[in-house]
Parts: C-alpha cells; structure tokens; sequence
C-alpha cells in the first residue's frame, strides 16, 4: 500500500489498524491513530516528506532490523525518531 497525506485542513485520525507495505509520503496534514489501531510500517517501507505540518502523532510501529526513522512529532514541531539497526521489533 502506499499512502499520500495532502490534507488542506484538520488531522487524518486513523481509527483502524493500518499496515504500510510500499511508501508514506507526508505532504501536509497530521496523521493521528486512535487507540488501540496500531499504524505499522512494514519491512521495506519508505517514508518521504515530513515536516512540522505533517507527521505522525502517537503510536507507530515498525516491523524489521533495518534502520529506520520515525516520522513523529507533536503540538506542531516534527521530532523524527531514528533507530539503528536492531535485533527485534521496536516500538515508538
């Protein structure tokens, strides 16, 4: 699956699981899971944009050992996340 978030106006509140297989591309626009609905990238995922208009805010997950940077932030200000590779899957 690949995902664009372009949203002009309000938040894109994700109140099912979703799993990301391809590509995220943050344009613009708040990507905020509700809880109990993980949003997972999968191995192989790539993300592009990200800025302090566009983010994810709350829970991601990340299935892999690869490195991989979280695009999170919060209150307006992008806070990318970046891990190294690591042994077992890893939460954020």
């Amino acid at each position: 699956m690949r995902l664009a978030v372009d949203k002009t106006s309000g938040d894109l509140m994700i109140d099912l699981p979703l799993t990301l297989a391809l590509n995220l591309n943050l344009q613009k626009g708040i990507m905020k899971p509700t809880a109990g609905n993980n949003f997972v990238a999968s191995l192989g995922t790539s993300i592009t944009g990200g800025s302090d208009s566009s983010y994810v805010e709350g829970p991601m997950l990340r299935y892999g050992t690869s490195a991989f940077t979280y695009p999170v932030g919060g209150g307006g200000v992008y806070a990318p996340v970046t891990l190294d590779a690591v042994a077992s899957k890893q939460h954020i």
